[in-house]
């Protein structure tokens, strides 16, 4: 959160211990007259404690207080966890830990394991190189995977073995599957990688065939526009600054539905209340039917950590 003014810190920090406690405990609590409902869904600021802050900051009392550390999960955090697993979107839902250990995982692991896959069942037009074998059936294994109830899966080939390429290639023909109700195939990776990733598709695509690329750097664009692309590439950073503004913007929003304008504007005395342009989380893409048709998230472990800002701008994305 270190990127989320100190005002907006402060505000929260208090309640991060209630929310770990009862997060395993309520999904959803509706909002009574003596409270104000957060956006994120997951817990409630009282009434008369928003206006003590409000009158300390207002009087110029509000101490700066230390930043608690979270506790690390324990190490069955899985059993605590909310994480369900639907079959066939309609079908039923199940715990992960009881998916786990279910015949259906048994099923899956088993596909995604197995050493009998016809790797060239799958044709790649407008290729300038030869794929070798692994990144073939790294494509076809990421298909299954996709088309799984897990709907996904980590790539964990070493360096040099060709894992953009092949995840690049499963992405654009699980697009070409949900066509033409999906989206641009969405990259996050790290800042130092952007332009590694944009030079993957000149590479490995001819010009006739190269899929519609874009570097998106600035919040300054509509998804009007974004959705014209088959492929947009962005960094953590900035992913992690969009995700900070709408979170700012539903906790503005909440106090000031919860209490008053009056009360938001001096808990948040930094915040512009201004609409602020979106490229990732705009309501619009789902209006249009272009959601994000897949998300590549490249060195997935920068996002390992559940408490980190990256985790969960990360989650806050949409995506079929």
């Amino acid at each position: 959160m270190a990127s989320i003014d100190n005002e907006l810190k402060d505000l929260i920090q208090g309640y991060i211990s209630e929310v770990r406690g009862n997060s395993e405990k309520i999904h959803y609590r509706s909002p009574r007259q003596d409270s104000a409902k957060l956006c994120i869904g997951r817990f409630l600021l009282d009434t008369p404690r928003l206006q003590e802050i409000a009158e300390e900051q207002a009087k110029g009392k509000s101490k700066r207080q230390p930043v608690p550390k979270i506790p690390k999960p324990p190490w069955k955090w899985l059993e605590g966890s909310q994480q369900h697993v639907n079959f066939g979107g309609d079908g039923p839902s199940l715990h992960i830990v009881e998916y786990l250990s279910s015949t259906e995982w048994v099923k899956h692991r088993a596909l995604i394991t197995r050493n009998d896959i016809d790797a060239d069942r799958i044709e790649f037009t407008g290729l300038r190189t030869d794929l070798k074998s692994w990144q073939k059936i790294a494509v076809v294994k990421l298909l299954e995977a996709c088309n799984s109830p897990l709907e996904g899966a980590i790539l964990g080939d070493e360096t040099g073995l060709g894992k953009s390429l092949s995840a690049l290639l499963a992405a654009l023909a699980k697009r070409k599957e949900m066509f033409p109700y999906a989206g641009p195939v969405l990259v996050v990776c790290r800042a130092g990688c952007v332009i590694q990733w944009l030079e993957e598709i000149y590479t490995h695509f001819d010009k006739a065939h190269r899929p519609r690329v874009l570097i998106v750097d600035t919040p300054d664009v509509s998804p009007r526009y974004l959705v014209t692309y088959d492929v947009l590439i962005c960094s953590n950073g900035f992913l992690k600054r969009r995700y900070s503004e709408v979170l700012q913007a539903e906790l503005f929003s909440s106090v000031a539905y919860g209490v008053n304008i009056d009360v938001a504007k001096r808990c948040f005395p930094k915040y512009i209340h201004k609409r602020k342009p979106q490229p990732l989380h705009s309501g619009l893409y789902r209006y249009l039917n272009q959601q994000f048709s897949v998300l590549i998230l490249d060195e997935a472990h920068d996002a390992r950590n559940p408490d980190s800002l990256l985790y969960a701008a990360v989650q806050s994305l949409h995506y079929l």
